[in-house]
């Protein structure tokens, strides 16, 4: 349990979801990643802390906080201004996830269920129109709104597909 939300708890947090994750080295945790010397002459072995200690593994940590304010961990960690958002959002369960269109990699960063009344997307197709990009599934269509593209910034998906030539009939997989 951890007593406020602050800068101090909301970065130990991400750091140990990004360690989880393996997008971080658990760098300054003495107990995950520094090594003891254990022993003198011929007997000294350098030894990680848990090889010596049994202590809990990075998995088995499950976070809880209190705070007087009302916001959740990821709010109190932008509002702390320590860690920016896209320092946060991999170490998140709702990191964005990856995929190809039209051939071409990205992270989705926010997509949205389209309405039933839309026009029907084959699922695995790509359609393209009126400034909408949407990406057909088993159960319905996505409509993606803001990506990141693989060497380039964040952009809302209308833009991305702008430079798409030829885009509609293109096809999407999960990456």
């Amino acid at each position: 349990m951890c007593v406020g939300l602050g800068a101090v708890t909301t970065t130990f947090m991400t750091g140990v979801l990004m360690a989880r994750k393996g997008l971080a080295k658990p760098i300054g945790s003495m107990t995950q990643y520094d090594k003891i010397r254990v022993g003198r002459g011929k007997d000294k072995q350098y030894l990680h802390y848990g090889e010596i200690v049994p202590l809990t593994q990075l998995d088995d940590i499950v976070f809880g906080a209190w705070d007087v304010y009302p916001a959740n961990a990821y709010e109190s960690a932008l509002n702390a201004e320590v860690l920016r958002d896209r320092d946060i959002e991999p170490a998140t369960d709702a990191a964005p996830a990856r995929c190809q269109v039209a051939g071409k990699g990205m992270r989705v960063v926010r997509a949205a269920v389209v309405d039933a009344n839309v026009p029907q997307v084959a699922a695995g197709a790509v359609a393209l129109g009126h400034g909408r990009v949407l990406l057909g599934c088993a159960n319905g269509a996505l409509e993606l709104l803001r990506v990141k593209p693989d060497g380039k910034r964040e952009m809302d998906a209308s833009a991305w597909a702008q430079g798409l030539h030829g885009g509609n009939g293109a096809t999407w997989e999960r990456a």
